[in-house]
């Protein structure tokens, strides 16, 4: 099974906070640096830097993405990535489509009145 590398070039324009992404489900064999935990793996990117997230998914599938420091997640910095098969390779599996669907809360408060 061919692994898929990935590129993903993110600016933080927070004006006053930094911020990282962790990608659910991506095993970051070789890349710790991409995982997206604050202060772990990852120092946080800077207000106004940017950063690349450059690192390999193991098979093609669907995947979640969200901000992994103070209330970004619940702010809105989520979202869903589908990796297709290569062109020409073909699926375990077979299926008619796809719908993604992400639910979250709606809260009455910001989320900095939250933190």
């Amino acid at each position: 099974m061919p692994e898929i590398p990935l590129l993903f070039h993110v600016t933080n324009k927070l004006e006053n906070e930094g911020t990282v992404i962790h990608w659910l489900g991506i095993t970051q064999i070789g890349t710790p640096w991409a995982d997206g935990t604050a202060f772990i793996s990852q120092c946080p990117t800077k207000s106004g830097e940017s950063f690349i997230y450059d690192f390999i998914v193991p098979k093609a599938g669907t995947y979640f993405y969200h901000g992994h420091l103070g209330m970004q997640r619940s702010a809105g910095l989520y979202g869903s990535i589908i990796v297709d098969e290569a062109e020409g390779e073909k699926t375990s599996f077979q299926y008619d489509g796809e719908f993604n669907l992400l639910l979250s809360d709606w809260w009455h408060k910001s989320s900095k009145e939250q933190e």
